[in-house]
């Protein structure tokens, strides 16, 4: 697997790096998304300003490495913010996480210097991150073994230290076809982890045999047999997985590109052993083409408490969402017959989280590399005038700085993660905001 390339400014990919076919395997955006409570805001305060009170005005930066950026954010329930990394340090990108307290400072409780890595003496990447209800940290991405990557589980103790009673002293590795990355992470009702992302199958380096993948583990880190083929599925071919998310039933909603690089937006729905969910869409699957003209990129989804699918990403010249219904057709209340289209222009949409009144809010970037964007929609898709300026919010972390992951904390406050160019490097950059 190639290594994964720094951020860049194309608005029509609506992702972290450039993608190529050798590299697709690791290159694509999402993280999970925590759907929680909105707190009234401050007095004084207006919605989408910085918060004064974390990092320095509302913004930080972290050097690790040579090297770095984040790729997922969780809050703790105690408040503490762990991110997901991928960095560079002596010739080699590693699994890393680092964890924040409430004021933006490093958090010296977690690891050595708040800042640790998982399999630390291969190559390999974080991309998502979930939080156990048990406040466990558990971590998902792909490592390098004999030259190819394969999806990589990591579950660590509050403290940091890994969790020797998941998989092998903490980790678990699986080789899926011939090269593997997992790019989304969540915990399901009955406590068994699921991970997706994408795979290589067939012969050749052709992006036509990435295929998407999900493997279920067992609470202890074993897979788990009742689910597809002794824990894996891969379906279907036409696709690869960039987001995931878990119903309250326990169904798997995946969110997908289409590997022939079509402006369509993607979904696959699988049951709880694994199988295809024939009452969604069409035989388990939905095709969204987004329009009008240009390339459609999606990176990102979220359930609603209603059981509604909003996916978000790029199309029509800016940020793209489309909303369903939990039965895959598309929720015709929101936007126009449920698709956003352009709206903020130039811009796209990295990752998505769900406040607890139902709007919705995305993070990502702007084109020429403006800076962090965030935006808020009202529950029928039209931007919320109350948010920022007209809806929107765009932030200035160095350069070249674009999000790759939004939650909102219990509070109702908004962290951003992701990375900027600052100081001859990228770093990790997070911002809050209220």
């Amino acid at each position: 697997m190639a290594k994964k390339r720094r951020p860049r400014s194309d608005s029509r990919k609506a992702a972290f790096t450039h993608m190529t076919a050798r590299n697709r395997v690791a290159a694509a955006s999402l993280v999970l998304v925590s759907v929680v409570a909105a707190a009234p805001q401050a007095a004084c305060a207006a919605s989408g300003d910085l918060d004064p009170s974390f990092g320095s005005g509302g913004k930080l930066v972290t050097s690790i490495g040579r090297s770095s950026q984040a790729n997922g954010v969780a809050v703790q329930p105690d408040g503490k913010i762990v991110a997901v990394v991928q960095a560079r340090a002596a010739g080699r990108e590693s699994f890393g996480l680092t964890r924040y307290d409430v004021d933006g400072s490093l958090d010296t409780t977690f690891g050595a210097t708040g800042e640790i890595c998982a399999f630390c003496r291969r190559d390999g990447g974080a991309f998502a991150i979930a939080i156990q209800p048990d406040s466990r940290i558990v971590a998902a991405g792909y490592v390098q073994e004999r030259g190819r990557g394969v999806f990589a589980i990591a579950r660590f103790n509050t403290d940091g230290t890994p969790d020797a009673s998941f998989g092998s002293g903490g980790k678990v590795t699986v080789r899926i076809g011939s090269d593997a990355a997992a790019r989304a992470l969540s915990i399901a009702p009955d406590g068994k982890i699921v991970a997706a992302g994408v795979a290589h199958v067939g012969p050749g380096e052709a992006s036509l045999n990435l295929v998407f993948a999900v493997t279920q583990f067992n609470t202890g880190g074993t897979l788990d047999a009742s689910f597809g083929n002794h824990g894996m599925v891969t379906a279907p071919r036409r696709w690869y997985a960039v987001a995931m998310g878990t119903q309250v039933d326990g169904k798997i909603v995946g969110l997908a590109v289409a590997r022939d690089g079509t402006n369509v937006f993607g979904l696959v729905r699988f049951n709880t052993d694994g199988t295809l969910d024939r009452s969604f869409g069409s035989g388990g699957k939905v095709e969204t083409r987004i329009s009008p003209g240009g390339p459609a990129f999606a990176t990102s989804l979220v359930i609603q408490p209603d059981g509604k699918i909003v996916a978000a990403g790029n199309g029509g010249n800016g940020v793209a969402l489309v909303r369903y219904n939990a039965d895959g057709t598309l929720d015709r209340s929101f936007g126009t017959s449920g698709i956003v289209t352009g709206l903020p222009a130039e811009g796209f949409a990295n990752a998505v989280a769900l406040q607890a009144d139902g709007k919705i809010v995305i993070a990502g970037g702007e084109s020429y590399d403006r800076g962090f964007l965030v935006a808020r929609y009202e529950t029928d898709g039209t931007l919320d005038s109350s948010f920022g300026i007209g809806g929107k919010v765009v932030t200035l972390i160095g350069r070249g700085a674009m999000a790759a992951a939004v939650v909102i904390q219990s509070d109702g406050k908004l962290v951003v993660a992701g990375a900027c160019f600052k100081h001859g490097s990228w770093l990790v950059a997070l911002a809050r905001y209220l």
